[in-house]
């Protein structure tokens, strides 16, 4: 076995994003909710590179109970030395299926030892605001909607195994972080359907962020109800106006509500969400 190990770098399909924090922050009397994004790795991604690193006969794991710490060992089979070299590293449980949670996260942590998506150290600071229907705000408890998720939409790497390029998309494939903020014209250029803003939180620029704030109004039942999001201009997001609507898409040419029906199949015939009135003068002109 040779004395440098090179694991090959995370695609995008392999990095997971989860919601690390929530915050309500108060800007100009006003209030909105940023919150910090966290990519991992699950440890089916970890079995799959020990697997395409080693051979799958040729690694194998053990758990170890030390004070009431789950330690894994990640044991790999040298051929020149003619034994087992070991790397381990203890585990925390998690909030679903303790237990479970704490075996796979020391396992994880192992396959960090030896390499496995160690690059993910290097991600800058996810941080950006959530939209008025993605989340709202209980007495002091923020929830998150039903359905809210992100992911990487892509990513790339410099010759030190750093991540140099970040974009994270929404459950809907809307570009919500860049990294650089330079990266997000050209991004957009090259996936126009990522520019388009789902209609519940975005109609149009806010003209003055700062002279527009929206503040909380408490819902009369004393149920919890979604703030309003008023986001400071020069963010990843820039400022939106928000209002509430049956439908979350919305035609590029003429601006009426579409179903998602609608837009796929004008996305995939012309590359643009665009209703079918739209849609039929488009593909006539061509």
């Amino acid at each position: 076995m040779t004395d440098e190990i090179k694991f090959p770098l995370l695609k995008a399909s392999d990095i997971d994003v989860r919601i690390d924090d929530l915050r309500e922050i108060h800007y100009n009397g006003s209030s909105y909710i940023k919150c910090r994004l966290l990519l991992y790795k699950n440890a089916r991604v970890d079995m799959k590179y020990l697997d395409s690193m080693f051979g799958p006969m040729n690694w194998q794991r053990k758990h170890t109970l030390i004070n009431n710490e789950l330690f894994c060992s990640i044991e790999v089979w040298d051929h020149d030395k003619k034994c087992w070299v070991c790397k381990e590293d203890v585990g925390v449980a998690s909030n679903y299926q303790a237990e479970k949670g704490r075996a796979s996260d020391c396992f994880k942590r192992a396959a960090v030892n030896w390499g496995s998506g160690r690059e993910l150290y290097t991600a800058p600071n996810i941080t950006f605001n959530l939209a008025q229907n993605e989340a709202s705000i209980d007495g002091k408890k923020i929830k998150v909607a039903f359905g809210v998720s992100f992911h990487v939409g892509h990513i790339a790497y410099n010759e030190d195994r750093e991540i140099t390029e970040l974009v994270i998309l929404d459950a809907h494939g809307y570009g919500r972080f860049f990294y650089p903020a330079s990266l997000k014209a050209s991004y957009l250029e090259q996936h126009p359907e990522a520019a388009q803003a789902p209609v519940q939180y975005t109609q149009k620029p806010v003209q003055n962020a700062q002279a527009a704030p929206r503040s909380v109004q408490p819902s009369p039942q004393g149920q919890s109800q979604a703030r309003n999001v008023s986001q400071p201009s020069g963010g990843n997001s820039g400022a939106v106006n928000v209002r509430s609507a049956p439908s979350p898409y919305m035609c590029l040419s003429c601006g009426v509500e579409i179903s998602q029906t609608v837009r796929r199949i004008s996305v995939e015939k012309t590359g643009k969400a665009l209703c079918m009135s739209c849609r039929n003068k488009a593909l006539s002109n061509k």
